[in-house]
C-alpha cells in the first residue's frame, strides 16, 4: 500500500469492510470495533450510574424526546 500516492480526496470502499484491523494506538489511528468498545462503549457510564441532581437540571430549552408512558405518580409525563 505504500506505493500509492498519498490520497487527495475520499476513498471509496465500495460498502466494502476493512478487516483485520489492528489495535489503535494513536489517536489518529484507524480503530476495530474491540478498540472502540474498550475506549468508548465500555467505558461510558448509564444513567443509573450517575448520581441524582442535588438542584434544578436546565435544558436550555431543549426537549426530551422518546420517553416513555409514566407508571407512577411521580413519574415524567409523555405529552401527546
Amino acid at each position: 500500500m505504500n506505493q500509492f500516492g498519498v490520497p487527495t480526496t475520499t476513498l471509496g470502499m465500495n460498502a466494502q469492510r476493512i478487516t483485520n484491523l489492528g489495535n489503535a494506538t494513536l489517536s489518529t489511528d484507524a480503530m476495530n470495533q474491540a478498540s472502540g468498545d474498550a475506549r468508548y462503549y465500555l467505558n461510558t457510564e448509564t444513567l443509573s450510574d450517575i448520581l441524582p441532581p442535588v438542584v434544578d437540571v436546565s435544558l436550555a430549552s431543549n426537549k426530551i424526546v422518546n420517553l416513555a408512558n409514566g407508571t407512577l405518580l411521580t413519574d415524567a409525563l409523555n405529552y401527546g
